[in-house]
């Protein structure tokens, strides 16, 4: 059996996004970036689980830090392209429905050898000017002995969710099912 991706979110991501429920999807929307890095995969680097197509485009150095799940949030997070966008108040809902979407499609392509992996959406007004939105999107998998990259999601100043990859099924010896 099979079990469903694991869903939270902190209050202000409700408040600040509008949006009812994480269900909310439209991959109609999805920018070109995000439909090709869904499409590269995923790829185990010394441990850490990067999108392929984001690791290719990295330029830091994996010894600036102290562990998987910081390189892996670095590596594996982009804002959301809010190009074509309506006015700050109305493309909230919009901004957060598309990277819940990357998050959703990126998730569904993990390899089955692949650990848990968390999607951390948020959203919230731009730091310089109140009257843009931004939004982002990462990727952290679990790793014994680290720490996850949060465990408060009302912690931040903007609004965060989060989609944790669904189980995979093992088999009778151990291993993942096809």
């Amino acid at each position: 059996m099979v079990r469903e991706a694991e869903t939270a979110a902190g209050s202000k991501f409700y408040e600040i996004s509008g949006l009812p429920d994480l269900e909310s999807t439209n991959d109609e929307d999805l920018p070109q970036l995000y439909r090709e890095t869904v499409a590269a995969g995923w790829v185990e680097a010394d441990g850490s689980w990067l999108l392929k197509k984001f690791r290719d485009e990295y330029h830091g150095s994996k010894s600036h830090f102290t562990d998987r799940t910081g390189y892996e949030a670095a590596v594996n997070g982009r804002s959301i392209p809010v190009a074509g966008f309506p006015p700050p108040d109305e493309n909230a809902q919009r901004l957060a429905t598309r990277g819940l979407t990357f998050a959703r499609r990126a998730l569904e392509t993990l390899p089955r050898e692949a650990p848990p992996v968390t999607a951390y959406i948020s959203v919230s007004r731009a730091v310089y000017d109140d009257s843009v939105m931004e939004g982002n999107v990462t990727f952290c998998a679990d790793h014994e002995n680290e720490p996850p990259y949060t465990t408060d999601l009302d912690s931040f100043q903007a609004g965060v969710a989060a989609i944790r990859s669904a189980p995979r099924a093992i088999g009778p010896d151990g291993g993942p099912t096809a």
